[in-house]
């Protein structure tokens, strides 16, 4: 059974919500660093007693601040799904949420993620990541 964990990243902070059981959605926010990305897996691990390969994270693509946690989810060997935001969005009021807090959203990705499956999000080969890194280093210089 595929757990669908719906991440709303911010620049400081990752609220996570996942459906442990029908109508059960435990909520819980992250600091936003490459590290925590290691306690999400274990957090929902722990409360779902699936393995890894069961886990998939959706998460938006938000700039620069989704971009350490799906490496490092990706490289912790959780599936990741990066989405447009705005498709999310317009499927959340479809779906009748209309609030925009961080929890919504976090099971508004979850949702998401259940009925449209969205594609499995696979990294950059490493000398692109590198390019990439150094573009960035020179655009702030």
């Amino acid at each position: 059974m595929m757990i669908w964990v719906g991440a709303d990243v911010s620049k400081a902070k990752v609220n996570v919500a996942f459906e442990r059981a029908p109508g059960r959605w435990p909520f819980k926010v992250f600091a936003n660093t490459p590290q925590t990305a290691v306690e999400l897996i274990a957090y929902v691990s722990d409360r779902a007693s699936e393995p890894l390969a069961a886990l998939h994270v959706v998460m938006e693509a938000t700039g620069v601040y989704h971009e350490r946690w799906v490496t490092a989810l990706f490289d912790a060997g959780a599936q990741v799904s990066v989405a447009n935001p705005y498709p999310v969005r317009q499927f959340a009021n479809g779906m009748g949420c209309l609030n925009k807090t961080d929890g919504v959203d976090a099971k508004a990705l979850a949702r998401y993620g259940q009925l449209k499956q969205p594609v499995p999000w696979t990294p950059p080969p490493p000398e692109i990541r590198v390019l990439s890194a150094l573009i960035s280093r020179l655009k702030a210089v």
